[in-house]
């Protein structure tokens, strides 16, 4: 699971037909009355904007059996969006939309909704997927090196007292200095 908190977007592994993809439901926001499902494999982009009214007019269609009136319809679709993977009940891909259909039992009532995802563009790759992951990355690097550097100035300070003649009580506590490296090898990843 991926998190860009800047944009609302927790991006969430979904395997469909055997292939790897990440699938993210964009909560409504004040400046939107809409939610939004992107869906990649990294290659690719499917998007979906759902209203309320849109979100309404499937349940009823794929769920004419049931009096949406008697349960609160809505939060468990909106359960089923906040984790796709694991209502996920088939899928099938077009040449230009992926459809994948959604199911979850509460107590009597088995509610199913289904997401139509249109092919993106290049653009919306860019936007949705490509921009926000470089984002996180540089972010990351920043955090690094900013620990690295917290580490560095822990080590000196460690080093200053030894230097006045402080010695250790608890030998269990004793670490070796880290260095920049320590981080870029094998070592530094079994910690």
């Amino acid at each position: 699971m991926i998190l860009n908190r800047g944009q609302g977007r927790v991006w969430k592994n979904l395997k469909i037909n055997e292939k790897d993809h990440m699938i993210c439901f964009q909560r409504k926001t004040k400046e939107t009355e809409s939610w939004k499902i992107i869906l990649t494999d990294l290659i690719e982009i499917w998007t979906e904007t759902l209203t309320d009214e849109t979100i309404f007019r499937k349940c009823q269609t794929i769920n004419p059996l049931l009096t949406l009136e008697a349960f609160d319809w809505k939060q468990l679709v909106l359960d089923m969006l906040n984790d796709i993977p694991q209502h996920v009940h088939t899928s099938v891909l077009e040449v230009t939309a992926y459809r994948i259909e959604l199911r979850r039992d509460k107590d009597f009532v088995k509610l199913r909704f289904s997401l139509d995802l249109l092919k993106g563009t290049p653009q919306q790759f860019w936007e949705y997927v490509t921009m926000p992951h470089c984002l996180s990355s540089i972010e990351l690097f920043r955090r690094h090196k900013i620990l690295l550097d917290l580490v560095k100035q822990k080590d000196e300070e460690i080093a200053e007292y030894k230097a006045e003649g402080a010695e250790l009580i608890r030998m269990a506590l004793m670490v070796q200095k880290l260095t920049g490296m320590f981080f870029l090898t094998c070592q530094g990843m079994n910690l």
